[in-house]
């Protein structure tokens, strides 16, 4: 770390635990800020415009009897990407451990009505980690921030804080480059990562996904994206279960963690992250087919939030209506635990974006679709990780020989349906074969029944209640 001796105005550099006491500047950026090269080559470096607060920092840091100051503008040689990486990566830990934080405010005036207009000051829209580190002014950063007083008067754990609430607070936050965007971040959720300028809005998803490696908090799923009144949404549109930007946690800073019903553990994969979790089941309204819904947050009286989830391939779920949370009753018939494979990104986007909408369709290859009479229900399907609860299908592998030895090795596809005036009936897939050929088949063609015990039932009345098993080729053509 390299400290800016008050006395002399020279750069000093210490490394390791050994550390003096030292203040620190919060400020924003302007023109003609001294850097650390200045320092070094140009004489006439004190002459610039952002020199005067480099001096007064020093002055008021040898009135509070501490012999060094950091300021971010001189203290790191930014032409060094691995010194300009570990600056970004300690930056919160080098505001938290300061004896003294001076903020220099430089669009309010020194008037008696200066608090009034600190809620517009440019300096409360910027990187966080000068906030959150600050212990003085509580009552005024709190008000303006959104902030919890506790975490601000040092009573609070950070890691108390659940992750929807501490991104809110970077919602409102402005940062010169997009990257910033995520790396002001990285203290406040004691994460590391390298710095890549360039790569855009991916450096919030991979702040997402290294939070999600050491956090089994699921409020990280709980954003919204802003309204979709602008816009054409005549059908449910699909996206990640990962937020593209902090703005989409705006309405999320009364949001706790929810017990995860799961193993905490989170597998991070290609294209998404795979965790075993409980999904509850809401009803589709004149549908015989039920929405997934992802608990992943509550607020202060309880009331537990979710999230739509829509299959499109097995154990494969993408977000579904992302302005949407949905609340949790617990009325809701659930799901037993189990795995869960999330999309982190939707499937390369060769679509045109009016195709948006269709994702889910699009990233859909083979499926076999189950079409009931309204006196039948689906009881229970296996294999579960290619049964979907909303459009009532099962998704086929494009290798036909694959699924066909799958299925004669196991004897069978089987799924079993409860007719609301009899018995339990099973009904075995036997002949998967000239389904894949594409035709609309009719149970007739496709199964075998099979009967637990003595069943009075007509078989003939039983297949009419079935109605149709439909094959759909790539793009939902049958």
């Amino acid at each position: 770390m390299r400290l800016l001796n008050t006395s002399t105005g020279l750069s000093e550099e210490f490394i390791g635990t050994n550390m003096p006491a030292y203040a620190n500047l919060s400020h924003t950026w302007g023109e003609e800020e001294v850097l650390f090269k200045d320092m070094t080559t140009e004489p006439s470096y004190g002459s610039r415009k952002g020199y005067a607060k480099i001096s007064m920092t020093c002055q008021l840091a040898k009135a509070d009897e501490l012999q060094f100051a950091w300021i971010d503008t001189c203290c790191i040689d930014k032409t060094s990407s691995t010194e300009l990486s570990e600056a970004i990566n300690s930056m919160y830990q080098w505001y938290e451990r300061a004896e003294k934080c001076y903020a220099y405010l430089v669009d309010i005036e020194s008037t008696p009505a200066w608090r009034e207009n600190l809620a517009h000051c440019r300096w409360l829209t910027r990187a966080l980690e000068h906030t959150v580190s600050e212990s003085e002014g509580i009552d005024i950063l709190t008000s303006t921030t959104g902030i919890d007083r506790g975490i601000l008067g040092d009573s609070r754990s950070l890691l108390s804080i659940s992750v929807a609430q501490r991104m809110s607070w970077a919602s409102r936050r402005v940062t010169t480059r997009v990257e910033d965007e995520a790396y002001c971040l990285l203290g406040i959720f004691e994460v590391n990562m390298p710095m890549l300028y360039g790569e855009g809005r991916k450096a919030f998803l991979r702040l997402q996904v290294k939070i999600v490696r050491i956090c089994p908090d699921l409020s990280i799923f709980a954003w919204k994206a802003s309204s979709p009144q602008a816009m054409d949404h005549e059908g449910p549109i699909a996206c990640s279960i990962f937020a593209s930007a902090a703005v989409h946690f705006a309405e999320s800073g009364a949001f706790a963690a929810v017990n995860a019903h799961s193993t905490n553990d989170f597998f991070i994969l290609n294209q998404g992250i795979k965790l075993h979790t409980l999904l509850a089941m809401l009803g589709i309204p004149k549908q015989q087919g039920y929405r997934y819904v992802f608990p992943v947050c509550k607020i202060d009286d309880g009331t537990i939030l979710g999230i739509r989830l829509r299959k499109c391939g097995a154990s494969q779920l993408v977000r579904e209506d992302p302005w949407v949370l949905v609340v949790h009753d617990l009325s809701f018939p659930s799901m037993q635990s189990r795995p869960m494979y999330s999309l982190a990104r939707l499937p390369p986007a060769h679509f045109p974006n009016h195709l948006l909408r269709d994702i889910v369709l699009h990233t859909r290859s083979r499926i076999l679709q189950i079409v009931l009479s309204p006196e039948m229900v689906v009881n229970n399907v296996w294999p579960w990780s290619r049964w979907d609860v909303t459009d009532q299908i099962f998704f086929m592998s494009d290798n036909l020989g694959l699924d066909y030895a799958a299925a004669t090795q196991r004897k069978s596809v089987a799924y079993s349906m409860l007719a609301r005036a009899t018995r339990e009936s099973t009904l075995t897939l036997t002949s998967c074969s000239t389904a894949w050929a594409g035709r609309t088949l009719t149970p007739r063609n496709l199964f075998t029944p099979s009967f637990p015990g003595s069943l009075p039932m007509d078989l003939e009345r039983l297949q009419r209640q079935i109605g149709a098993v439909r094959l759909y080729n790539l793009h939902g053509r049958g």
